[in-house]
Parts: C-alpha cells; structure tokens; sequence
C-alpha cells in the first residue's frame, strides 16, 4: 500500500510555506504531502481585508473540507495541524476520514479556557483593541518574538516576523471567548473523533502552555501527549526539534504499518477550569458571512517553492 498522504494545517498569522520543514520531513519519508493556504493569507486588497477580519473558524472548516475533497485522495490523510491549525484538525476529524491526527500546540475545543497569564501577556494587543473580533489581527513584532518566536535564533525570528500575515479577528475571538459565541465555532464532541490522535508541545511555550495542551489531549482517550521541555510554540522548526519531527513521521509510519497508536500512559484528568474572562460582543452588528459560497473567489496565494537544503 502507498505511504499515508499527509495534510498539513497551518495556524494564525501563517501560510501553507510556514510548514515547510514537516512538509520536507515527510516527503523524505515518502509521503505525498499537501499544505493548503487558508484563504486571504494575505489579503489581496482592502475588501478581502475586511472579509478576512469576519472569517469565522467554521468557514475555515469548511474550506479545508472542501479542499481536501477536491484533492481526490485515494486514501484517508493524516491531518497534522498547528496552534490553530490543530482546532481544525479536531473539527474536520468529526467530518471527514481521516487516518489520524497529529497536534502541534493545538487551539484546544470550546469548553476548555485558553487564557493564561503568560499567554494573556504574549497576546493582550489584539484584545486591548476594541472591535478586534470583526477586523483582521497582526502582532507587533515585538510581541510575535515574545509570544511565537522566542525559541527561534535573532536572524530566523526576523524572518519569521517578516512572514506573518494578518489573521481573523472573528477566528481568534471564537478560539478566546468560546463560551460567548453562539454559534460554538470551535466545539469538537470527543466521542466523534475516531481516529489515532498525537498531542505534541512545547515545555516553554508562551501562548499555549503545556498544561493547557494536556486538557486537549486528555479529552480524547486514544491519544498520545508529549511534552518537549526545551520547545516553544514554534517547537516545529526551533533548535531542538529534530526528535519532535522525528516522532512525528514514526507515528505517521505506524500508521502507514496498521499499528494503531497507543498512549503510553493514561493522561491525567485536568483541574478544574478556572472562571472565564469578563464578557466581549462576539456577533457585531452589520454583515455577517454565513458560508464560504457566498465569498465569491478564494484569495490563496501558491505556497514558495522550497529551495533545496
């Protein structure tokens, strides 16, 4: 049988190229590997940057879906998602075959708080401004070195805040204030997610700490969780993270084998949740997008070709 293909799932402020070092991993492995952009990553002029600030999570979703579909795979991928692109992993594991997936930091499903105090520092300038969940979002590149790439080396940490690209606002608010939004853009129900799950972190990650990630895996009692201590939320292509992608295509391998993945201990039940922020409008007045189809063309700019290594 053909290796596995492989999807990769990139998260906020990001594009289908920030993958790709996995996406080099795994065709090395064999594995036909796509890394779809989301759409309007970036955004071509000022009216893709108004819809983009209205995107929600679920027109992600539904993009993805279709994307996949289109893609006319021959068997069930493996989902690989990062930070945001792991929520999306979750939601599309409830809607599509999939063989497996594997979270890199992952957003984790409404229900579970996602502020802490070191990710409340590393993100308050999108939250301190008002109205930001129906415009488009960028870090500083103050905060992006503080929050995303402190793990990485001063020169790559430049090129890396040179490569973001704005982001939902919409998307992060549902991620943030989930218990707000009506619509529970980000819920996952647990026992629809079948397939083998990975739950991989960072020890110093400062927008999605471990112990919040431990929450994401704990929900899913096929999962394997690991922590790597010395990891940041960039733990994917920061120094030290050979053996994190090492263990990543040895899972997929497994996969690709019939060996279904085992946790290798039992993840211990979470704490009790800690009350939630003070309450922010989530559903603004004016236009809101009801479903991709009515956005007209997708804005996808083709992902950079990788130079040879």
């Amino acid at each position: 049988m053909a290796p596995l293909p492989v999807v990769l799932l990139h998260g906020m402020w990001s594009r289908g190229s920030t993958l790709d070092v996995l996406r080099s991993e795994f065709e090395e492995a064999g594995h036909p590997v796509h890394a779809p952009t989301l759409p309007h990553h970036p955004p071509l002029d000022r009216e893709e940057t108004e819809v983009l600030g209205r995107f929600s999570i679920l027109d992600y979703a539904d993009y993805l879906e279709e994307t996949i579909a289109d893609l006319g795979l021959s068997q069930p991928p493996v989902l690989v998602g990062h930070s945001m692109g792991g929520i999306l992993a979750q939601i599309l594991a409830t809607r599509i075959p999939v063989a497996g997936i594997a979270l890199l930091a992952p957003v984790p499903p409404a229900g579970i708080h996602v502020v802490r105090p070191i990710n409340l520092l590393a993100t308050a300038h999108v939250m301190l401004r008002w109205g930001f969940w129906r415009r488009p979002q960028m870090p500083s590149p103050a905060m992006a070195r503080f929050g995303l790439f402190h793990r990485l080396g001063p020169a790559h940490a430049r090129e890396a805040v040179a490569e973001m690209v704005p982001e939902s606002g919409r998307a992060y608010a549902e991620i943030v204030f989930w218990f707000l939004d009506r619509r529970r853009a980000t819920e996952v129900p647990a026992e629809e997610v079948r397939c083998p799950v990975l739950v991989l972190t960072g020890g110093r990650d400062r927008v999605l700490p471990p112990g919040l990630v431990r929450r994401v895996a704990a929900r899913y009692p096929q999962a394997s969780f690991r922590v790597f201590p010395r990891l940041g939320h960039w733990l994917f292509e920061e120094p030290g993270s050979d053996q994190l992608r090492t263990e990543l295509v040895s899972w997929v391998g497994a996969l690709d084998a019939g060996q279904v993945p085992i946790a290798d201990y039992r993840v211990p039940a979470p704490a009790q949740e800690p009350p939630p922020l003070s309450p922010v409008l989530l559903e603004p007045k004016g236009r809101r997008i009801e479903s991709p189809a009515k956005l007209g063309r997708w804005s996808v700019r083709p992902p950079r070709s990788s130079s040879p290594s």
